[in-house]
């Protein structure tokens, strides 16, 4: 019975260290994405690649991909390169803006 007791004793200890080393790891992978939205962020690029610009927006790569063949987005080819104009992107997000219900109200007033 007591090998029994020892042997969940040392399960719960290699589980607490697994959890540790998930944790762990878990914490690298958002330092890393940090690091590359820093640098995003503060790079005085205009041009960026499909990479920069789905860190950018945290749009996916694959929807932005879908964008570019639909023409919805700005873009620019390079042989087989896709390049973005960083303010372009900026004044495109910028465009989709949401009215707030008080404009809303605002513009339905100027109406009557």
């Amino acid at each position: 019975m007591k090998l029994g007791v020892v042997r969940l004793y040392e399960n719960d200890k290699l589980l607490e260290i697994f959890s540790n080393f998930y944790k762990v790891n878990q914490l690298e992978i958002i330092l890393e994405r940090l690091d590359q939205i820093e640098s995003s962020l503060s790079s005085e690029k205009t041009l960026l690649n499909i990479d920069e610009v789905s860190i950018l927006t945290g749009i996916s790569k694959s929807t932005l991909y879908k964008l570019t063949s639909a023409r919805e987005i700005p873009h620019y080819k390079k042989a087989k390169h896709l390049l973005f104009d960083k303010k372009e992107i900026l004044e495109w997000i910028k465009a989709s803006r949401v009215k707030t219900i008080d404009e809303i109200d605002n513009d339905s007033s100027a109406w009557f």
